[in-house]
């Protein structure tokens, strides 16, 4: 036996071991730390990845999958249906899942997603298959989509873009309307919301607008071979459209067919007589006629078109662009503040041609080339309710299908329309003025910086000056120099803030620097809507309160998503406002006033109002209130242009007599009755002083019952008025004297007015009242005047009328 040597192996020492323990230590620290590494870089790769695909996730909100073809309606307030809305298309949504047909349903049940009925809103094996068919041909090829998703698709998702952060968006709220909503509720959305392209060139939407216009029947009353047909056409509805695509329509509807009867919906028999049915022979060939647009008052859907979009998009958290889509198709109501009775009052009057002129040609210059356009005369008419604020009638011109512009909202400018608004209003209110105030209507200079001389010497609408007038005499009248007088010691700039606070927006800067504001002759303009609201500003007290057509919105569910609230400031005192109804009465009631049309249509109603004309007559405006509502009213042409007078068609006369047409009947049965403030109280005064009428003043017909508030009264008693003996030498008004004959001399009662001084450099007259005052020069034949009797120191008592 041979003996073996001594082992070469060394035992490791005891650090040598501490060493290889700390070594495998650090490694497995290493690697620990770098599969740590790894799974935070994995995780911030995967919610960074989860954040983006899911960022803008649009909300569920279940009343955008009710009805999605639906179109959206519109009441007046007494729930009456005024019009709908639907964008272009027929729609044609079915309220429950029988009225589809149980045929139908398994024919897109079929088509489309076999397993509806068993999955959770997803199908994760159809996924998986398209998400490697997708890999395959590195891009997003096929969906896998379920009927859930499709709807979620339509519904949340219009614009059908293929991008798989949309896809991951539509899986995950696919599970949660199908948590929140049952399977029989998903498929009639879906079916009803399904788009078919376009048959006989009217595009459909929904399966009953589909049945009806390719088959002529209702889609329950479909065979399974038409119900095939239906179900093949919304896979693509280009590719497989009927005429131009025929036989790619009857190649899937086969395959559907095929499908049905292998999921067992058809029988052997069924299948093979849906196989040989002549569908295309049973094609309806006639156009079936449909209404997108149904509405007897176009101008009020046109405007809720425009309103509606902003108060849904607020409220939902939307962008307008899409609430304004959504308006089409998602079965919103909405309830506005239309009366019924006026406005069908209202488009009757203007139905009636009789009360209008005929047409006219106006030659339109563009690019120095001259076109002869045949133009009728418009109309823009609003009635407001002046305690609310709330439009309760409204029409933007005579003929919609003629022409799509809404008077009721276009601007112009007002003429005299503006003098209550931004002159005696804010004067009043300032203090400068009361109702009695004397204003000179004399000739007058004022600085114009836009005028190549730096002068203006306006007019009155009769070219003539009348002297001394009360401001409310002036007003009646609408002369024109007494309000620009009284604008350029106001300020036109404290005008132009009035009429910002009074909602005339389209009053520019620029006519805060010019006292063409007094007379309406402005930059910018107003319309109809704007008056409205203004006026009624009066009768409510002072109080602005901002126009409103729309009075609530609710979704297709009944939820509630707009309620309106009014938006109200003061802008005047209460007081103030009442005297200037006072005075806008007189508009209305004097013989002498611009209005007083109304008054002899209307006898024994309590009416204020105030006219407006613009030069050469191109546009006629009146604006006319009760305690209850404001009617303002435009005439015109689009293009600016002279209106029509004759006999039969008085131009100013136009807008005062759709006033009394329209408002009319409602005032007559109303009966209402301006109220006054208790601080307010009659006084006869002076129209030539504005002191307390003088007996004398009562015999020279120099006398008004004039209100005013407490405190602001005068106290004195005119002296102005006296018994004056004169004569006339040469036609020259001159005092008698005592070497005047006495057969010359004539007694009369004139007045002493301020002596008027004539630019010699304009031609002027002088003012019409001149002829009434006291003469200064006596007969040049010599001698003292004849002593002149002074008025006794009692006054005229004033009646206590109505205000």
């Amino acid at each position: 036996m041979t003996n073996k040597g001594p082992r070469s192996t060394t035992i490791p020492s005891r650090r040598q071991r501490e060493q290889q323990r700390k070594l495998i230590r650090h490694k497995r620290r290493a690697h620990l730390a770098i599969a740590l590494g790894g799974l935070a870089v994995v995780t911030f790769f995967a919610v960074g990845f989860s954040t983006y695909l899911l960022r803008n996730i649009p909300p569920l909100r279940l009343s955008d999958f009710v009805d999605l073809s639906a179109a959206s309606l519109v009441y007046a307030q007494d729930g009456s249906l005024l019009g709908r809305f639907a964008s272009e298309g027929d729609r044609r949504p079915l309220r429950t899942l029988q009225d589809t047909g149980t045929i139908l349903q398994e024919a897109f049940i079929s088509a489309e997603d076999k397993d509806f009925y068993r999955h959770f809103g997803i199908d994760p094996m159809a996924i998986l298959r398209s998400a490697w068919d997708n890999l395959h041909h590195q891009s997003i090829h096929s969906g896998g989509s379920t009927i859930t998703q499709q709807t979620v698709k339509l519904a949340m998702f219009p614009h059908q873009e293929r991008t798989l952060r949309r896809k991951v968006q539509e899986m995950i709220l696919s599970l949660e309307l199908e948590h929140r909503q049952s399977k029989q509720q998903i498929l009639l959305e879906y079916m009803n919301a399904l788009y078919y392209g376009r048959i006989h060139g009217v595009p459909l939407y929904g399966v009953e607008s589909a049945a009806l216009h390719i088959f002529g029947k209702h889609a329950k009353d479909l065979s399974s071979a038409q119900a095939a047909v239906l179900a093949a056409i919304p896979n693509n509805p280009t590719y497989f459209a009927l005429g131009e695509h025929t036989p790619h329509v009857i190649s899937r509807q086969r395959f559907i067919l095929s499908r049905m009867y292998t999921l067992g919906y058809l029988d052997n028999v069924t299948y093979h007589k849906a196989l040989i049915e002549p569908v295309l022979k049973e094609l309806r060939h006639d156009q079936l006629l449909f209404a997108p647009y149904e509405s007897n008052s176009p101008y009020i859907i046109a405007q809720v078109s425009r309103i509606a979009p902003r108060l849904i998009a607020q409220s939902e958290g939307i962008p307008a662009s899409q609430a304004e889509m959504e308006l089409a198709s998602r079965g919103y109501r909405i309830y506005t503040s239309i009366k019924p009775e006026l406005q069908h009052r209202m488009e009757q009057v203007i139905k009636n041609t009789r009360d209008f002129p005929p047409a006219i040609h106006i030659t339109s210059v563009q690019r120095h080339n001259h076109h002869s356009l045949q133009a009728e005369e418009q109309v823009g008419m609003v009635i407001m309710q002046n305690s609310t604020g709330r439009i309760v009638a409204i029409d933007g011109g005579r003929n919609f299908a003629k022409s799509q512009v809404d008077h009721s909202l276009s601007r112009r400018q007002a003429g005299s329309a503006l003098k209550p608004l931004v002159v005696y209003g804010p004067a009043l209110e300032h203090g400068l003025i009361t109702p009695g105030t004397i204003i000179d209507d004399v000739p007058h200079e004022y600085y114009n910086p836009h005028s190549p001389t730096r002068q203006w010497f306006p007019l009155n609408w009769d070219h003539q000056f009348h002297g001394l007038m009360t401001a409310r005499d002036a007003l009646m009248q609408s002369y024109n120099l007494p309000a620009i007088e009284l604008l350029s010691q106001l300020g036109p700039q404290v005008g132009a803030h009035y009429a910002w606070e009074l909602g005339l927006s389209g009053i520019e800067k620029m006519d805060a620097n010019s006292l063409g504001l007094a007379i309406g002759g402005t930059h910018g303009g107003v319309n109809p809507e704007d008056l409205a609201a203004a006026y009624a500003t009066f009768a409510h007290g002072g109080v602005f309160t901002e126009p409103t057509l729309i009075d609530r919105i609710d979704d297709s569910l009944g939820k509630k998503i707009y309620h309106r609230q009014a938006h109200t400031h003061r802008v005047f005192r209460s007081d103030i406002a009442a005297l200037v109804t006072t005075m806008l009465k007189q508009v209305i009631e004097n013989s002498f006033g611009t209005a007083h049309y109304v008054a002899k249509s209307l006898p024994h109603t309590d009416i204020a109002g105030k006219t407006g004309t613009t030069d050469e007559n191109k546009d006629a405006w009146f604006v006319g209130y009760t305690p209850s509502y404001t009617m303002s009213t435009w005439v015109g042409y689009d293009l600016p242009h002279a209106l029509l007078t004759s006999k039969r068609y008085e131009e100013p006369l136009r807008p005062q007599k759709l006033f009394v047409q329209i408002l009319g009947p409602t005032i007559t049965l109303r009966k209402e009755q301006f109220t006054l403030p208790k601080n307010i109280h009659p006084y006869i005064i002076c129209t030539k002083s504005g002191l307390l009428a003088s007996p004398l003043c009562k015999a020279a017909h120099d006398t008004e019952v004039d209100y005013f508030i407490t405190g602001t009264e005068p106290t004195d008693i005119c002296h102005s008025h006296q018994v004056v003996f004169t004569t006339q030498i040469n036609g020259v008004h001159v005092l008698a004297t005592e070497f005047t004959p006495l057969s010359e001399i004539k007694t009369e009662i004139l007045f002493n007015r301020p002596p008027v001084v004539l630019d010699p450099n304009h031609r002027y007259d002088e003012p019409l009242d001149a002829k009434n005052a006291i003469p200064t020069d006596a007969d040049p034949r010599g001698g003292s005047p004849l002593s002149v009797i002074q008025p006794s120191s009692t006054t005229v008592t004033p009646p206590p009328p109505s205000p």
